[in-house]
């Protein structure tokens, strides 16, 4: 009997040594599956992280880039745009320069057969300056032509400049009997005297006359 009770005791504490070691190894498994889930979760978590971040940047970069881009892009169109609208505004400035002096009215270049007249006030080599004729019709239809005294000291401010070109033409226009008549005759730019009256055919290009044609008015 005795032996027989110890038997069942040897068993009984090998059951429950088989026990704490299931147990143990249990805890063990569940430790190990927990240490292996932080650990994943962990590494997963840093790395979306990661990931997250660099692409946020990333994006951010890519953005930022874009938008300067845009703005530079911007400044050069508007720069250009300037460009040009200040290239328009100066060619169409220098197309339509109006001086001081302008032709005569349409009417009364009709009458005296000339764009514009002047005194002869100096002779330069090539080219020589008028002061302008005042000239106006009347109410009884006569012309009215007003010219600078000849001891008059003008400054040159009120000088008109006259150029020409080899081929314009001079002639001198000799008046008789108080303009009942006239007779033309070719001349040329050296017959041009100081004083002299002149109606001339052109136009002015700033402050200055283009003539084409030199008419010199002397009367008999």
């Amino acid at each position: 009997m005795k032996i027989k009770g110890k038997k069942i005791v040897a068993v009984l504490c090998a059951v429950c040594a088989l026990n704490f070691m299931a147990v143990g190894c249990g805890n063990d498994s569940a430790a190990g599956e927990t240490s292996e889930a932080d650990v994943t979760g962990e590494a997963d978590a840093t790395s979306e992280a990661d990931v997250t971040g660099e692409a946020d940047v990333t994006s951010e970069a890519d953005v930022t880039g874009e938008a300067d881009v845009t703005r530079e892009t911007d400044v050069t169109e508007e720069a250009e745009v300037t460009d040009v609208t200040e290239t328009e505004q100066g060619d169409t400035t220098e197309s339509n320069v109006e001086g001081r002096w302008h032709v005569l009215a349409p009417d009364i270049a009709a009458i005296v057969d000339a764009d514009f007249e002047g005194s002869v006030m100096k002779i330069d080599a090539d080219f020589f300056y008028i002061a302008e004729t005042q000239t106006e019709i009347m109410e009884d239809g006569s012309l009215l032509a007003v010219d600078a005294s000849t001891e008059a000291q003008l400054p040159d401010s009120d000088l008109i400049q006259v150029v020409f070109e080899e081929d314009a033409r001079f002639y001198i226009r000799t008046i008789y009997e108080n303009g009942a008549r006239y007779e033309d005759s070719e001349a040329e730019f050296k017959d041009l005297e100081q004083n002299m009256s002149v109606s001339l055919k052109g136009e002015f290009a700033g402050d200055v006359f283009h003539a084409k044609e030199i008419r010199m008015n002397k009367t008999e």
